[in-house]
């Protein structure tokens, strides 16, 4: 039975061996209760990089050299996974002052390499994994907001784990959402029973969403949308069936959150308005406007290497920000950050900062958006979901810090890790270099 399983995750799976097994089901389980159970995704991805690393420690001979057997696309990943870890590392070294906490959640980031060095080798599908997995996640989420209601009351009737914050869950359940939707064209010949349960982590994500009044989350879904549309549009029977479900089935998920929903755009609005009269700014909207704009300010007197995390001045006693300086501000751009990701990274590493934060996106995003128009099922499947993924992350960071907490890291560098492995592993081409590593 365990061995059927392998086999549907690796082509030669009777050629595993038991690290390699270890490693696999690692991944696997990984995302299942990421979103539910604290420290269970930092356990699995440590546990994974252990295993990968004694599966390399072993062929020390064969694998030292691996770094000059790397081709074109593993080394634009390393690059991506380590650029974050490297702006923090270089631009400390620049103002002389040491801090170990920074390096905390980008070494998460960089560690997962050695995992996606592993995985490429195996070939592992990790769709077809994804595909049983995710909507699982989703529901057992739905289970625990369902069954503590005294989390809702506490967020005052938004939906949050013991853990995880609404504006962060409304994120993740949101596209957790749209890679499950995208995962019902994955099969060629899905069985009815799948689809629906793939449908239902789509329909249990967005009513968890939609719960949440995350509206850092619900910017991403334009370009959710736009994503599934473009790369769907092939498969138009299947495509247009399910779309004509979910045009009977999402306004009934939407209208259990509607007054919530409307109520959170119309607040919105209502404290750009009160922002711009200059008269209430210490509002969810209007401290974001004014992160942005204390932020630039202070950037600009140290473009190059920022500084550092809660090293910033006072801006309470800078008279350039006397308009807009208030005690809220000071306290959340030293304690919470600015609530916008590139602006940041440019506060804490200045333009290296910047520029870490564009290849740490930008790499993985040109190979999955190459990926999605393969013509090799495998390929486009792993790009989809990799579009989707990484997409939701940049529009996630434009009102919200999306890589301040542990956990958020090591997702981003398994994610990247897991989806990039397949769409180089299963395409018979991949890219123009040298031979895979081995």
């Amino acid at each position: 039975m365990i061995h059927k399983i392998y086999a549907r995750l690796v082509p030669d799976a009777s050629q595993l061996q038991l690290v390699d097994k270890t490693v696999l089901a690692l991944i696997v389980l990984a995302p299942l209760l990421m979103l539910s159970l604290r420290g269970w995704l930092n356990a699995l991805l440590f546990a994974a990089l252990f295993f990968s690393l004694s599966h390399y420690a072993k062929r020390w001979i064969q694998s030292r050299n691996t770094l000059g057997k790397l081709d074109f696309w593993d080394k634009q990943l390393l690059l991506c996974l380590a650029a974050p870890f490297l702006a923090i590392f270089f631009t400390q070294f620049l103002r002389g002052h040491w801090q170990d906490n920074p390096f905390d959640g980008p070494f998460r980031i960089l560690a997962s390499f050695v995992i996606f060095l592993h995985l490429r080798r195996l070939k592992f599908n990790i769709v077809h994994a994804f595909s049983l997995v995710l909507p699982l996640s989703l529901w057992i989420v739905f289970g625990l907001v369902v069954f503590n209601p005294e989390l809702t009351a506490h967020w005052g009737g938004r939906y949050a784990t013991y853990f995880i914050d609404p504006l962060t869950l409304g994120q993740y359940v949101l596209l957790l959402a749209f890679m499950c939707l995208a995962l019902v064209h994955y099969h060629e010949r899905p069985s009815r029973p799948l689809i629906l349960y793939q449908l239902s982590g789509f329909y249990i994500g967005l009513f968890l969403s939609f719960g949440s009044g995350s509206r850092s989350a619900w910017a991403a879904l334009p370009a959710l949308l736009l994503i599934y549309l473009v790369f769907q549009r092939t498969k138009r029977k299947a495509f247009w069936r399910w779309l004509a479900a979910s045009a009977l089935v999402l306004p009934i998920v939407f209208l259990g959150h509607a007054d919530l929903f409307l109520g959170r755009v119309s607040a919105a609005w209502s404290e750009w308005m009160q922002y711009f009269q200059q008269e209430h700014r210490d509002t969810s909207a209007g401290l974001r406007l004014s992160f942005i704009r204390a932020a630039w300010y202070l950037w600009l007197q140290s473009p190059w290497v920022g500084y550092g995390d809660g090293m910033t001045p006072n801006i309470m006693q800078i008279p350039a920000l006397a308009h807009i300086a208030t005690p809220t501000l000071e306290f959340g751009i030293k304690h919470n950050g600015v609530h916008n990701e590139p602006m940041q990274n440019l506060l804490r590493s200045g333009v290296f900062g910047l520029l870490a934060y564009l290849v740490q996106l930008l790499i993985p995003l040109v190979l999955f958006y190459k990926s999605a128009r393969s013509a090799h099922a495998g390929v486009s499947s792993a790009g989809v979901l990799g579009l989707i993924y990484v997409s939701s992350i940049f529009f996630f960071g434009l009102s919200t810090e999306t890589f301040n907490l542990k956990f958020t890291s090591s997702i981003y560098g398994l994610m990247v890790a897991m989806l990039a492995a397949q769409c180089l592993s299963a395409d018979p081409t991949p890219c123009p270099g040298k031979n895979h590593v081995t």
